[in-house]
């Protein structure tokens, strides 16, 4: 074993590695507070590190981990605040770049997402009908598809999907090979 991380801490989804860095990301704790460091990847001594949530996490609030994607040397961060963030950090460096508000619904929660040639297409789903019970069938998810320019945060265009039964997806993981 060449090196580890702290204890607490995992591979953060989607950027891994990048520009000769691991990234990881601590867990999120009981008070939603959560942070991600650069890892140098041959000796792994933190580059650098920032705060990327915090958030009450209460019983009727789901806390989530941020989207987080590496693309042309900056990290993007859609965080889970009211209203949402996008943000956009130095890869090398971990300064912060600049940040913009994103109009998603404040029930929301997000789905699959991906990153692809400038624009952050995000699925959202509200929950509605009775109360989330598996197998109810007075319940089912509203779904948008979002797609969002990460250069200004404008929202390019979305797609309302519709209802669906808790159980149906509406379209498979969005994935990809470029970003």
């Amino acid at each position: 074993m060449l090196w580890h991380s702290e204890p607490g801490y995992e591979l953060a989804p989607d950027i891994s590695i990048s520009q000769n860095m691991v990234f990881t990301r601590s867990m999120l704790n009981e008070n939603g507070k959560q942070t991600i460091q650069a890892l140098d990847a041959y000796s792994g001594v933190v580059r650098w590190h920032i705060p990327l949530l915090e958030q009450p996490c209460g019983y009727q609030q789901l806390c989530t981990s941020p989207l987080t994607y590496v693309a042309d040397n900056r990290l993007i961060v859609l965080d889970d605040s009211q209203p949402s963030r996008l943000q956009v950090f130095d890869v090398a460096s971990g300064k912060h770049v600049t940040a913009f508000p994103i109009a998603l619904p404040a029930s929301k929660g997000v789905a699959s997402s991906l990153l692809n040639n400038g624009t952050l297409y995000l699925q959202t789903g509200i929950h509605e009908g009775g109360p989330y019970i598996s197998g109810s069938s007075n319940t089912f998810w509203n779904y948008t598809i979002h797609a969002v320019h990460i250069a200004d945060g404008t929202t390019a265009w979305q797609y309302q999907i519709g209802k669906l039964r808790e159980y149906q997806d509406p379209i498979s993981s969005m994935l990809s090979t470029t970003a």
